[in-house]
């Protein structure tokens, strides 16, 4: 079985990665490609890394060091919590390598494993990138003992398994309760996103507190904030304060507490998911049909409008492809609503900022549009055709028409969130004069320019080969690139704007 799963896994990343297309590609474009991307992927690592050093140095400069463990195990098991639920379901329910795995002598259990081991190596290269630069100016300021590398080395192999374990616990369920529906992709984006967003209330409402009571006096608080800090940490994920504890007080106790709870529900999930694994799989890959079928009246369409509704269909027909690239849309309107509510005179009071208030008109409409900008619909849409990609090559279709009709379709998509946020907007800042003109154009922008910049970037970096949308979605060059060109379009400007109102 340990055999199995090594070579198992060995395949997928192998496959997720582009390892071996990269190592045995004759092309040299694919190859400048890839070292390209490396270099730039290399570079925001070493930025990233530079900011958690910093933000640990400043932990420590206000006699907090305590609280980097456990305030950064926090942080990267959210981070892995909510990114992985959008692919774990898909990654361990893989519907083309299904019928193939199934058909080797292997065992189920072997399957399972080696496809959450996949996750499993991704997220721990993650932890240890996000870890290490805060541990290291720990270690340098508070010079601990030799228990504290023991500790750290085990529990950096251990932090990324509980909350990958949840995330894949909780794709199996949706998947499982999706597969019994006729429209089950419709109930899978459905309960995906009921999940992601209930989740963020839920962490909101143990949190607890709002920006005036952690902020309103400040000078009183200084001397208990370290506590203060410790108990939101322990409300909103108690593994984090186990693995904090062992590190920084010795606590062998916290340290096995914390391996025994994340292999026991490791173990448990795999135990569980092997008796429904076949079950799951044949659904997710039977298809319904109607009984009571009749022909209606057929209805003829222009070239254009063609391609433009086969675009919304493949959209709608891959939850992978919509809960990824709705999420920012949907930040829009959920955004929009807080403001409103919450009026944009109490801002300074609820975020503890200083000024933000006389900022926010001028800022709010890049924030709607770095959410929008996100990760667009289009970033993809080249990339999703597949290896179907040449039949659309040789059909005697211009490509203004192909590729607009791509660009129709993202916009097709994130307009209702436009209208809604927008409307929500100026009713909660009932701007007047260029800031109403600015509240309502900027935010159409973005969403016209990373459509655009998305369907170019994917026609210069497309992927074809792949055997699972996840890599296309969330692991492709072209939305990596994407993503970054969108959000620094608006980080800039509302920087500039920022530093323009402290002069």
């Amino acid at each position: 079985m340990g055999r199995q799963i090594r070579v198992l896994t060995g395949i997928q990343l192998c496959n997720l990665f582009g390892i071996n297309e990269i190592r045995y590609t004759r092309d040299k474009k694919k190859k400048a490609q890839a070292l390209g991307l490396g270099v730039v992927w290399v570079l925001l690592i070493l930025m990233f890394q530079f900011y958690i050093g910093g933000y640990a140095y400043v932990l420590t400069t206000v006699g907090m060091a305590e609280l980097i463990p456990a305030l950064l195990a926090a942080v990267i098991s959210l981070v892995i919590l909510f990114f992985s639920f959008f692919k774990a379901g898909s990654v361990v329910f893989q519907k083309k390598a299904f019928e193939l795995q199934t058909s080797l002598p292997v065992k189920k259990a072997s399957v399972i494993i080696s496809r959450f081991l996949t996750m499993y190596v991704t997220n721990l290269m993650l932890s240890v990138l996000v870890i290490l630069p805060g541990l290291g100016v720990y270690v340098w300021y508070g010079k601990p003992g030799l228990l504290f590398y023991l500790y750290s080395a085990v529990g950096l192999f251990v932090l990324p398994l509980l909350p990958l374990t949840l995330a894949t616990a909780m794709g199996a369920f949706i998947l499982a309760v999706s597969a019994k529906w006729k429209h089950k992709n419709l109930v899978n984006i459905i309960l995906t996103l009921l999940l992601i967003f209930g989740g963020s209330m839920l962490m909101s409402g143990k949190a607890g507190g709002t920006g005036s009571e952690s902020f309103a006096d400040l000078q009183v608080m200084l001397s208990h904030i370290s506590e203060i800090l410790k108990e939101k940490i322990g409300t909103l994920y108690p593994p984090a304060l186990w693995f904090g504890d062992a590190l920084t007080m010795g606590k062998g106790e916290s340290l096995l507490v914390f391996v025994a709870v994340s292999l026991g529900v490791f173990g448990i999930f795999v135990a569980i998911l092997q008796k429904y694994f076949l079950r799951i799989c044949t659904a997710l890959n039977a298809s319904y049909t109607g009984t009571g079928f009749r022909m209606k009246k057929n209805r003829k369409s222009t070239l254009f409008m063609s391609l433009w509704k086969k675009e919304l269909r493949r959209y709608v027909a891959s939850p992978i492809y919509v809960t990824n690239t709705i999420i920012g849309y949907i930040m829009m309107v959920l955004v929009s609503v807080a403001i409103l509510i919450v009026g944009p005179e109490h801002l300074d009071e609820m975020l503890g900022i200083p000024g933000i208030q006389g900022m926010a008109e001028k800022i709010f409409p890049f924030v709607l549009g770095a959410m929008a900008a996100l990760m667009p619909m289009s970033s993809c849409s080249v990339s999703m055709e597949g290896k179907q990609w040449w039949m659309m090559q040789t059909l005697p279709v211009p490509g203004k028409a192909l590729y607009g009709a791509k660009f129709l379709a993202n916009l097709t998509v994130a307009c209702p969130f436009y209208l809604v946020s927008v409307v929500l907007s100026v009713l909660a800042f009932r701007p007047a004069g260029v800031e109403a003109v600015g509240l309502v154009l900027i935010p159409a922008l973005y969403i016209a320019g990373s459509a655009a910049v998305g369907l170019a970037v994917n026609r210069k970096l497309p992927l074809f080969d792949w055997d699972n949308e996840v890599r296309v979605v969330k692991q492709s060059a072209s939305t990596f690139v994407s993503m970054l060109v969108g959000v620094l379009s608006a980080l800039i400007p509302i920087g500039l704007i920022v530093i323009r109102n402290m002069q």
